[in-house]
């Protein structure tokens, strides 16, 4: 290592450095950038064969597939699944955290609250959002048949497998959602965080990280504003939902109490009622409007649009003329963008680049980085806050 490199997280991460020790860092150990690399595709895909897992349950194969093709191609996965964002693994444990809700509903079985829970626990344990989501399932769970127990069962579970990283900054700062609470109760004396730094950050970050106001006309807002004009600011512009989930929003309202569309419209209201109070909680009190957090709760929506679609192509050809529209225009449309993005990779062996270029070509900051590993012995200390450049630095 290139000395010691002070990584500062940006507030509302929660424990994510943790997480990562225990994932990237993991493999990066095992196996170097090779492992590394392998592993964010990996987990990247998982979200994608889970969405066809869980709509193959509702719906014929044609379909599914359809639904994780346009979740594959959504341009803020194409973006991430195959970094070290987050999010679109947080989709995974999401998805199979409401499935298995849903399932709890049908059968009244605790295993699979059990299953909610830990989903819904990794969750918690990788980004301080994850409580939001949680206390959504929460709340959804109070109106399921033997609702305390299930709640009891469910926290518990939550508790377990995502507890143990805020008891860890418990421990060290007295603050287990640190630093949500500075102010609130004492911090370590000698603890590296000021006053000056809770102001730039809840002030300086935030401001720089939300556009709309708190309020319900911003609420209803910023999905429709972040889709038909994308901020940079937001990252929406290259890090948005698509156009999906906007052209099945009014057939989803129709059909959803559609005498056709009985079949299985629990579960959907289900996959509605996590998806709809988790995002008014995130746009309320999460600490950052961009478009990309929404990512974990973007397949509750996009099943739920295809299912609805399958259901709609058998009332008559107008009808199918318009889903093949809404499946087909977003379809075409991310993988024209899916193109693009995988321009720059293909170039890295049509034209013999070197590793060096590819990654001043793909990463902002690398050729800091590039002068500090030329440069800098193992006795320099660096600040670096950009959590991209962490692993290069060699």
């Amino acid at each position: 290592e290139a000395g010691r490199f002070y990584f500062i997280p940006r507030a509302g991460d929660g424990a994510v450095p943790l997480l990562q020790q225990m994932t990237y860092m993991l493999a990066l150990g095992i196996g170097g950038e090779t492992a590394a690399t392998l592993w964010t595709m990996a987990t990247g895909w998982l979200a994608g064969t889970l969405v066809y897992v869980v709509a193959r349950h509702y719906m014929d194969r044609t379909w599914a597939l359809a639904a994780a093709l346009l979740f594959l191609t959504t341009p803020t996965v194409i973006y991430s699944a195959g970094t070290g964002q987050i999010e679109v693994r947080n989709a995974a444990f999401v998805l199979a955290c409401v499935f298995a809700l849903a399932e709890a509903r049908r059968n009244g079985g605790l295993r699979y609250v059990l299953v909610a829970g830990i989903a819904a626990g990794f969750f918690v344990a990788s980004k301080y959002t994850g409580l939001l989501f949680a206390f959504s399932c929460g709340v959804i769970l109070l109106f399921q048949r033997r609702w305390l127990l299930q709640c009891s069962v469910f926290t518990a579970a939550v508790v377990v497998a995502g507890g143990e990283w805020y008891a860890w900054n418990w421990w060290h700062t007295g603050d287990p959602v640190f630093p949500v609470l500075y102010g609130l109760i004492d911090y370590p004396p000698d603890f590296p965080w000021s006053a000056d730094i809770q102001r730039h950050y809840f002030e300086v970050t935030r401001q720089s990280d939300r556009l709309y106001p708190l309020n319900i006309i911003g609420l209803f807002q910023y999905p429709i504003f972040e889709t038909i004009f994308p901020s940079a600011q937001l990252e929406s512009l290259k890090a948005g939902m698509g156009i999906f989930w906007m052209l099945a929003a009014p057939l989803i309202i129709v059909q959803l109490f559609h005498r056709s569309a009985l079949v299985h419209r629990t579960d959907f209201l289900i996959f509605i009622g996590v998806g709809t109070l988790s995002y008014i909680l995130w746009f309320f009190f999460g600490p950052s409007q961009r478009v990309r957090h929404l990512m974990p709760l973007y397949p509750l929506m996009l099943i739920t649009g295809v299912f609805y679609c399958h259901l709609a192509f058998k009332e008559g050809a107008m009808i199918r003329l318009a889903i093949c529209a809404i499946i087909l225009v977003p379809a075409v449309l991310q993988f024209g963008m899916h193109g693009i993005s995988t321009i720059k990779y293909f170039s890295y062996f049509w034209r013999n680049q070197t590793r060096d270029q590819f990654l001043e070509r793909s990463i902002s900051r690398y050729p800091a980085v590039k002068w500090i590993n030329d440069n800098l012995s193992s006795s320099s200390v660096v600040f670096n806050p950009f959590r991209e450049t962490i692993y290069l630095m060699s």
